[in-house]
């Protein structure tokens, strides 16, 4: 009766769509009433009673091994129940098939809406339903662990609610309904995290001892914390960030006193949006253009310590400190321990680091997203965990949403991943899965700041246009501004700054004006 009910839905859903497409009006509105009704219908296939399978050998068709493959359980392709055959080679070969052609490779049209949802949907919701009877070994998993089938619906319904409510937010987004646009997009990301989580949540299920004996989760976990403190490790770690808490947050109202006009701008926007401005991921009233992701939390931390210099100086030392906890462990991750320390040590107390964590610039927030990216990405590629390309294309999207100077990120891993390509034999063909995954979330993580660079392209390269290099190139003629500008990045780590503000410096780093 559920099922029923829930193809009624469905039917009535696509119905609506077509009665858009067919007057031609709100086209968005039709494309999501035909997601929803695909949804629905596919989970009403799913409610549906197990069928006896007929008997018999044939050899599993092209289209189930792509299935297989796709749910990570190409390895279990050869070892499928006779049983099960039968049924994937019939469905796959006829599925798509007019009812009564004579040709079965005849491809159904698109006159019929419900016909055009159901069809692509029956092959893979048929197959969970024959499949939820087996239990297959999922590839990857170490020894004979074994799930069914059935597990892994959480993840494909929050998958898919993830994109829905994605193309939701797009719509909202698209309509200038930034405040809802903003809503139904955390939600999105959130089902999206939790899509990719959801099979390391097994863990939770051994909180608790099988037997009267057998130790629990915590009690192992607290026995390996007692083993990490015995070691050096974590009381050096610790070390670290006593130094960069004091370096960042010593005196951190006066020193550097005042503040710079983009500082004082940042505060402005922030104390807006407190006051209830609608969301926007890129703000040009005041000033030459400014992305909002540091502004909302200087805003979250102004609710918390008051309007004041700070609530917005305090909001780049927060950032800079947990740069400097994620630099540690991307390099611990890279190298070791030992490694890790030093590099960290010299980010921690390194003068850059800490005057942009003490002067309330956005600035701050593209080296911890640059870190977090191809942190992430890295621990992906080594360990083939979708979660972490979901991490790392979220980072991803997050760093253009930082500061003009965070658009080179993208273009860095891009180069990074070309470079595996060619380097790496076999690379894409054990890494597709999860660059798909990074992609994905990158999308997803773009929409709010996507819509608006597609509606103005102009406000988002204004300023870039004035700072570039390339203009300067062409109105001297030559390359010349290039090489000073690589010369000065050079000298300004250990010889002088660019002589503006409160970064100027004057000869060696030994004297500070």
């Amino acid at each position: 009766m559920k099922s029923l009910l829930l193809l009624a839905i469905a039917f009535f859903l696509a119905l609506s769509g077509q009665r858009r497409v067919d007057q031609r009006i709100q086209l968005s509105d039709a494309a999501i009433l035909y997601g929803a009704a695909m949804a629905l219908a596919a989970y009403a296939y799913w409610l549906l009673p197990k069928r006896p399978s007929p008997d018999g050998p044939p050899k599993t068709s092209a289209l189930t091994r792509t299935w297989l493959r796709l749910t990570n359980l190409s390895s279990s392709a050869k070892r499928l129940p006779a049983e099960i055959r039968p049924r994937l080679s019939r469905l796959s070969r006829s599925n798509f098939a007019r009812p009564g052609s004579p040709d079965p490779g005849q491809k159904r049209g698109f006159d019929n809406p419900l016909g055009a949802i159901l069809d692509p949907l029956r092959l893979g919701v048929s197959a969970r339903r024959v499949f939820s009877s087996s239990r297959l070994r999922v590839a990857g998993l170490a020894g004979s662990a074994k799930r069914t089938i059935t597990e892994g619906w959480p993840r494909i319904a929050a998958l898919a609610g993830a994109i829905f409510v994605g193309l939701l937010s797009l719509r909202d987004f698209n309509l200038e309904r930034s405040n809802q646009g903003m809503r139904l997009w955390l939600l999105s990301l959130a089902l999206l995290v939790f899509a990719f989580w959801w099979p390391s949540l097994a863990w939770l299920r051994r909180l608790r001892p099988k037997t009267a004996g057998s130790p629990t989760r915590w009690s192992v976990l607290r026995a390996d914390i007692r083993a990490a403190l015995r070691r050096p490790e974590p009381w050096l770690f610790g070390l670290l960030m006593l130094v960069a808490v004091f370096f960042r947050l010593w005196n951190l109202d006066e020193v550097p006193p005042g503040l710079h006009d983009d500082s004082g701008i940042n505060g402005l926007l922030a104390w807006e949006v407190l006051g209830g401005r609608p969301y926007t991921p890129y703000a040009t009233h005041i000033g030459a253009g400014h992305e909002t992701l540091f502004i909302y939390l200087m805003a979250g931390l102004m609710k918390l310590v008051g309007p004041n210099i700070l609530a917005i100086k305090l909001t780049a030392a927060v950032v800079g400190l947990a740069t400097v906890v994620a630099f540690y462990f991307f390099a611990r991750f890279l190298f070791n321990a030992e490694r890790a320390f030093w590099a960290t040590f010299l980010l921690a107390a390194g003068g850059w680091h800490i005057t942009f964590s003490k002067v309330g610039w956005r600035a701050i927030m593209v080296p911890l997203f640059e870190v977090l990216a191809f942190y992430f990405l890295w621990r992906g590629l080594k360990s083939a965990r979708k979660l972490d390309f979901v991490w790392a294309g979220l980072a991803l999207a997050m760093s253009l949403n930082t500061y003009e100077g965070g658009r080179i990120v993208p273009v860095i891993m891009g180069l990074f991943i070309l470079y595996k390509l060619v380097t790496e034999r076999g690379f894409l063909r054990r890494n597709y899965q999860g660059l798909a995954v990074l992609a994905l979330a990158f999308a997803m993580g773009m929409i709010p700041l996507g819509v608006y660079i597609v509606k103005h392209p102009t406000a988002i390269m204004a300023r870039s246009r004035q700072v570039m290099v390339t203009w300067k190139i062409r109105e001297v003629g030559n390359l010349s501004p290039l090489w000073d500008n690589v010369k000065a990045s050079l000298l300004l780590f250990n010889y002088r700054g660019t002589g503006n503000d409160f970064f100027r410096m004057v000869g060696p780093r030994t004297s500070v004006e």
